[in-house]
């Protein structure tokens, strides 16, 4: 009934994101696994078009899932009466920001193939706004999350991650991240904090992305951005 698309990069916590795959109490039908791939938009319509279910839950090598999630997504399946309800939104716990979020997804299939997506950062949210412009509910439960993102991150994958924030928001949004990892710093003395703040502004100074995410393009800045810091800290 519901199929696995995952879409990863080597993330660090890829090993046990597949086991977490494996090992659900009801299995999925079928998974469909894509690894560095670039652009992520490349990657994500060549698995969607891999698919043939009615349902799939898309997923990221940086997380893994509860033994029961896939259990508990068919239950809310098959308790929706409203035709019109294409995705349901489950909530994940986000290790490094020690907080809930929304994270996971699944996806009525055969309407996500009418909107691939597109070569851009945000692709996902222009699918979406799409979607619902055309009528289409996506159903959010928060409460019932699914699983665990960013556990024990490296400090590349901490780079990418931040930098991108850095990149795409902007405003308030941009502010809070920043408050909220200041306060974990401050709390924990994590230096994986500190590099976190340093990505955002080197993002946030350049506002530079090509497209949807792009590992060689983000392996680029990294290198940069551990030239400019060695530089720093020499001077």
């Amino acid at each position: 009934m519901i199929e696995a698309l995952l879409c990863s990069v080597d993330e660090p916590q890829l090993d046990r994101c597949l086991e977490s795959i494996r090992n659900q109490t009801v299995p999925f039908s079928n998974v469909v696994h894509i690894n560095n791939v670039a652009p992520y938009c490349d990657a994500y319509n060549r698995g969607l078009s891999m698919l043939k279910d009615k349902w799939f839950m898309l997923l990221a090598g940086d997380m893994y899932l509860h033994p029961d999630a896939v259990e508990k997504v068919i239950m809310e399946i098959e308790r929706e009466t409203d035709d019109r309800v294409i995705a349901h939104l489950h909530g994940v716990w986000d290790a490094f920001l020690q907080e809930d979020s929304v994270g996971i997804g699944t996806f009525r299939t055969d309407i996500l193939k009418t909107t691939p997506f597109r070569n851009r950062l945000s692709c996902e949210r222009y699918m979406g706004r799409k979607l619902d412009g055309n009528g289409w509910i996506f159903k959010r439960h928060e409460s019932s999350p699914l699983g665990v993102h960013c556990d024990s991150p490296d400090e590349y994958q901490t780079f990418r991650r931040f930098y991108v924030m850095g990149v795409k928001f902007r405003g308030n949004v941009l502010d809070e991240i920043y408050g909220h990892v200041f306060d974990l710093f401050d709390e924990t003395n994590n230096p994986l904090y500190s590099l976190a703040i340093k990505a955002m502004d080197f993002g946030r100074s350049n506002r530079e992305y090509p497209g949807s995410h792009d590992i060689n393009f983000e392996k680029k800045k990294w290198e940069e951005f551990s030239a400019i810091s060695k530089e720093q800290s020499c001077s």
